[in-house]
């Protein structure tokens, strides 16, 4: 696939996507074989900063970044944008490709917290969603396809989560 321009898309809503986690892991999707930098920054009014960023090998389908192998933690109720690009040569003639979401880490309150804790596997997945919780609900069900990435049911619900909110990846896993 050398020579075919690389898509790159986050796996975030086009709205500001919720997480109770201070550390998250974030999903991409790269259409070919290709070395990204990934950074992270609060959105503030005097404009955002990098407070993170990260190179990350070439490679193909879905990426994810785990913030807490980087030591990185998001803070409650402030938003960021995270992003990656592509890493170009200097002798490259191609633009960069930059694809970005929007993430916020929010408090849980003692409802959302009891069934959280009352709730595993595919349940878990399900009140994240319906609590708008989305980068919960992704992280669950990613992370339940790479401990099972045979079980297609598994495949189908992230795929359908990921449409509800308007991300479209052709993937098999």
């Amino acid at each position: 696939m050398e020579g075919n321009a690389t898509t790159l898309q986050v796996l975030a809503p086009d709205h500001t996507g919720l997480t109770l986690q201070p550390q998250p892991t974030l999903y991409w999707h790269a259409s070919t074989p290709t070395a990204v930098r990934f950074s992270i920054a609060a959105i503030e009014k005097h404009g955002a900063k990098p407070l993170l960023q990260v190179d990350i090998k070439k490679a193909a389908g879905i990426q994810q970044l785990d913030l807490g192998k980087h030591g990185f933690s998001l803070k409650p109720e402030l938003s960021y944008q995270w992003s990656i690009a592509t890493v170009l040569d200097k002798n490259s003639k191609t633009s960069a490709t930059i694809a970005s979401g929007f993430i916020k880490r929010i408090e849980p309150g003692e409802g959302l917290s009891s069934r959280i804790k009352k709730s595993q596997g595919i349940k878990l997945v399900d009140v994240y969603a319906v609590e708008g919780i989305w980068y919960d609900a992704l992280e669950t069900i990613s992370s339940m396809i790479e401990k099972s990435p045979e079980d297609q049911s598994l495949v189908a619900i992230r795929k359908s989560l990921l449409e509800q909110v308007g991300v479209k990846v052709a993937v098999k896993n």
